[in-house]
């Protein structure tokens, strides 16, 4: 490190510290020349670079340097490391930055492929980031000096895990379920595309469709269960068929997340069964998406997004504290309007 890097970040700590009062005249060229023992072109260009970053404010010739009132930004850096491309988790980094923001503090975002996760994880390990959200990438095995709160998914109640965030679940589904129990629908499939070790959450929203259903007295409902994998139209087509060879008097196909049911609706206007199927989904990502809308769950990603950065901060602020393990955001139906009553 070069001496004026070494004298910038020195300035830029005791700034940051707390060491010089808002509004007060920061010390002179000749006072740091002569503290630093450098030339005043070194300290003229120290100065500048603080002020660009929001510290100081150079006044007209003349009237000297002052501290700036407000706290320049960031005060501090947080990363996020997950899923980006997918609607629902750019929902909850939106929720992320807003309130980073308020609290002055920037977010990096990362997104490796699933073999650069370890590296990118060690790269952040050896950062000056302050905290970490995690989302779709499993449990951290290796412990990283920072806090980390696991955002919407990849929670588990144990001694590595000291926060997570996610919705109720198991209460949305269960509330979706009995909705349509109430709309008159008995002839019910469960449909669902999770990986079991990065999604485990959803397992909870099955367990809540499947739950409602028995105490309904709907038979079979470990048969009514198909956990396929659906990539395209034909894959959903694929499983539709063998669905409803198993199945014929289907009314309702429930699913566990909006991207596979508009998939498997795809599949239904591609192909004529001889009753109308309505399908679930769960996210209500055709909010907003221009899809069209179905009967869904809110998980309300932003303020999963919000309430990460909070705990995080709380686990920043006091290393002590005793995080509630997994918080949940409440769930709500939307689009029961969809949902058609069966005479």
């Amino acid at each position: 490190m070069g001496k004026t890097e070494e004298i910038l970040e020195i300035l830029r700590g005791e700034l940051q510290d707390g060491k010089y009062k808002p509004g007060s005249k920061f010390p002179s060229e000749h006072q740091l020349t002569a503290r630093f023992d450098t030339s005043r072109v070194t300290v003229n260009k120290i100065t500048m670079q603080l002020a660009a970053e929001g510290f100081l404010e150079r006044r007209k010739q003349g009237a000297g340097t002052y501290v700036k009132e407000t706290m320049p930004f960031p005060a501090g850096h947080l990363a996020y490391i997950g899923v980006i491309s997918h609607p629902y988790f750019a929902r909850i980094i939106n929720g992320i930055q807003k309130s980073a923001f308020l609290k002055n503090y920037a977010v990096s975002v990362f997104s490796p492929e699933p073999e650069l996760v370890i590296p990118c994880l060690e790269k952040i390990r050896h950062s000056r980031f302050q905290g970490l959200l995690a989302s779709n990438i499993g449990i951290i095995r290796e412990p990283l000096p920072i806090p980390v709160v696991y955002v919407d998914n990849g929670y588990e109640l144990g001694p590595s895990v000291r926060a997570s965030v996610t919705c109720t679940s198991y209460r949305g589904a269960a509330d979706i379920a009995e909705a349509v129990i109430a709309h008159g629908h008995r002839e019910i499939l469960i449909c669902t595309d999770y990986h079991a070790v990065v999604e485990e959450r959803r397992a909870d929203r099955i367990q809540g469709f499947k739950d409602t259903l028995e105490k309904y007295g709907v038979g079979k409902v470990q048969k009514r269960v198909f956990h396929e994998t659906v990539t395209d139209t034909a894959a959903a087509k694929f499983l539709l068929k063998r669905m409803l060879k198993q199945f014929p008097e289907t009314t309702v196909i429930m699913t566990d997340s909006d991207s596979l049911a508009y998939r498997l609706l795809q599949g239904l206007n591609e192909w004529e069964t001889v009753r109308p199927i309505t399908v679930t989904g769960f996210g209500n990502l055709g909010a907003g998406s221009g899809n069209v809308r179905i009967p869904s769950v809110e998980q309300h990603p932003e303020e999963i997004g919000v309430q990460s950065v909070n705990e995080l901060f709380r686990m920043i602020e006091d290393p002590e504290y005793v995080s509630p393990a997994r918080i949940e955001i409440e769930t709500e139906l939307a689009n029961l309007d969809k949902l058609p009553y069966l005479k």
